[in-house]
C-alpha cells in the first residue's frame, strides 16, 4: 500500500523526513512516494506518468501545507486529484499555516499542525486506520519530533533568508 506526499519543491526535505519515519514506523506494510526522491522517480522516468501511478495506488495522500505551498498550483492538482480518486487527505500545517485558516476545499479535511504535541500520535493513528492496521507501531516519537522540527526549521529559515533578498 503506498502513501503519497505532496509538497513543493522547497519543503522537500520535510517529505523525505516523513517518508522515512512513516516506512520506519511501518515496516514491511506500506510504501510512500515523494516525487522528489531519486528512488521514487529515478532518471529517465516519464515523471507525470509516475505521479498518476502513484496517486492511483495511494491509500492517503498526505498534503505538507504552508502559506506558500498553498498558493502553487502542484499541490492544488495532486489534492484534487487525490480528492476524484476517493483517496483520504490529511493535511498537514506548518510555517504559521494554521488549520483554522486552510482554504477551501482543504480545509474540508481533517488536518495536523506539525507544532502540535500530539502531531505523532495523531498522524500515526490516521495512518494505521487508512491502512487498516489495529496496532500503532512502537517508535522512539521524540527523535521523530526532534527531526521534523529541525527539519522544520531549516525550511523557515531558507523562506526568511529568500524573502529578504
Amino acid at each position: 500500500m503506498k502513501i503519497f506526499i505532496s509538497h513543493i519543491n522547497q519543503e522537500s526535505n520535510l517529505a523525505l523526513v516523513l517518508k522515512e519515519w512513516i516506512e520506519s514506523s511501518f515496516v514491511g506494510q506500506c510504501e510512500v512516494f515523494v516525487s522528489s526522491d531519486q528512488d521514487d522517480i529515478p532518471a529517465g522516468s516519464k515523471w507525470l506518468e509516475e505521479i498518476d501511478r502513484a496517486l492511483s495506488e495511494a491509500v492517503a495522500l498526505i498534503v505538507i501545507c504552508s502559506p506558500i505551498s498553498l498558493s502553487r498550483p502542484w499541490i492544488n492538482f495532486e489534492t484534487g486529484c487525490g480528492w476524484i480518486k476517493r483517496v483520504p487527505i490529511i493535511p498537514i500545517c506548518h510555517s504559521g499555516q494554521e488549520k483554522a485558516f486552510l482554504p477551501s476545499p482543504i480545509s474540508m479535511f481533517q488536518a495536523l499542525e506539525l507544532n502540535d504535541q500530539g502531531f505523532i500520535d495523531s498522524l500515526l493513528s490516521s495512518l494505521a486506520k487508512h491502512l487498516k492496521i489495529t496496532k500503532i507501531p512502537r517508535i522512539d516519537k521524540e527523535s521523530m519530533r526532534q527531526e521534523l522540527l529541525m527539519t522544520f526549521s531549516g525550511i523557515q529559515d531558507k523562506q526568511t533568508k529568500s524573502g529578504n533578498q
